[in-house]
């Protein structure tokens, strides 16, 4: 009798995964403290809230789209491969040289299908009624675009926030000034 799988339930707030919490909840303590304590202009600290606010979202809520890697992985990959060991052999560049390449990988795959049995490997032994999280989503893909509108939005924002607070009369002051 085969041994059956293991049952990992996720880790779970409301659908949502421990990791994406603990993210999203980072960035907006982070984002309050800029908005509320730190000294300087409001409108300045609040896109700067709002913008950490937002990054911190798209961290915990965006995967690559073409390999589905969370942000950490994705920055795991590039730190691995910038201080990867190089070696320089002679000859090896341009050459077709490939120090990694096995011959005979196709008949090794052959030979050891031979005799196993054809029970599908996502099969599930023990079907496990799971209670259906509160909130599903798609995973954002994260690119030039998802950032741009991340910027743009919490520009919209304090814009909007700054027209509320007096910005609409400071702008009909100075049409006033410029148009007699």
């Amino acid at each position: 009798m085969p041994v059956p799988p293991p049952i990992n339930k996720p880790k779970t707030v409301f659908g949502i995964d421990f990791r994406e919490v603990l993210i999203i909840s980072i960035c907006l303590i982070l984002g309050l403290v800029i908005v509320f304590l730190i000294p300087g202009p409001f409108y300045i600290r609040l896109f700067a809230g709002i913008l950490l606010v937002l990054i911190g979202v798209g961290m915990a809520l965006g995967r690559d789209p073409a390999t589905g890697k969370p942000v950490e992985l994705i920055v795991l990959d590039f730190i691995r491969f910038a201080y990867r060991p190089r070696y320089y052999r002679r000859g090896s560049a341009g050459s077709g040289f490939n120090q990694y390449s096995q011959t005979g990988q196709s008949s090794q795959r052959k030979n050891r299908n031979v005799g196993q049995s054809d029970v599908d490997e996502q099969q599930d032994f023990y079907p496990v009624d799971r209670p259906k999280p509160m909130f599903t989503y798609e995973p954002f893909p994260l690119g030039l675009s998802f950032f741009f509108s991340i910027f743009s939005t919490s520009f919209l924002i304090t814009f909007v926030v700054w027209l509320w607070f007096g910005g609409a009369n400071q702008i009909n002051d100075l049409l006033n000034h410029l148009h007699p």
